[in-house]
């Protein structure tokens, strides 16, 4: 008679490897493609976003995200500023030696009161998706957005209560390139 005793070991299964971490955001190519959008002009003159800064003031800032925040509100979105004069401060990074910013907001210190003029800038607002381990670029879209910055004096108003009619005159806020002066608009708010 043979006897044959059996051992049964029972062991627990191998723990499965952890999934690999996702990769960084920045790495991941966007299902929807963003719409970016430029900031709000005051005006356009042939095909040209025009925006107003007074000279009355000692800063005004353009902001590439829009009054409300709304505006290019995109993971991984840069902002790259590009100008020619050093009026152009921001307040939220330095400037390399391309006279350029990456903040959202430009901040600009008005130049001299007596400095009326318009310069030029151009906003890139993208997006650039990187390989997490090589950096390399694998995705980029972006939108220019140019822009001219118009330095104003604040212009004159005058009211005149009459009798027989009332008026209100003021001054536009761009030079008149034939007169070298600013035009004057009439407004009669009432007639008799």
């Amino acid at each position: 008679f043979v006897a044959i005793i059996v051992k049964i070991s029972i062991w627990p299964p191998s723990p499965s490897p952890s999934p690999p971490p996702p990769p960084p955001l920045c790495s991941q190519i966007p299902l929807d493609r963003p719409k970016f959008e430029c900031p709000k002009c005051d005006t356009h003159e042939r095909d040209v976003c025009i925006i107003y800064a007074p000279l009355s003031t000692e800063e005004f800032l353009i902001d590439g995200t829009g009054s409300d925040g709304s505006l290019n509100n995109y993971p991984c979105t840069h902002f790259t500023w590009e100008f020619a004069e050093n009026h152009f401060v921001s307040s939220s990074t330095g400037f390399g030696e391309d006279n350029s910013s990456s903040s959202s907001t430009l901040h600009i210190i008005t130049p001299d009161e007596q400095d009326v003029r318009r310069d030029s800038l151009l906003l890139t607002v993208s997006m650039e998706i990187r390989d997490e381990h090589t950096q390399a670029l694998k995705w980029w879209t972006g939108k220019d957005c140019a822009m001219d910055v118009v330095f104003y004096k604040a212009p004159f108003i005058g009211i005149d209560l009459g009798t027989t009619y009332s008026c209100a005159a003021y001054q536009r806020p761009d030079i008149n390139a034939t007169s070298n002066k600013r035009d004057t608009e009439v407004v009669v708010l009432d007639a008799a």
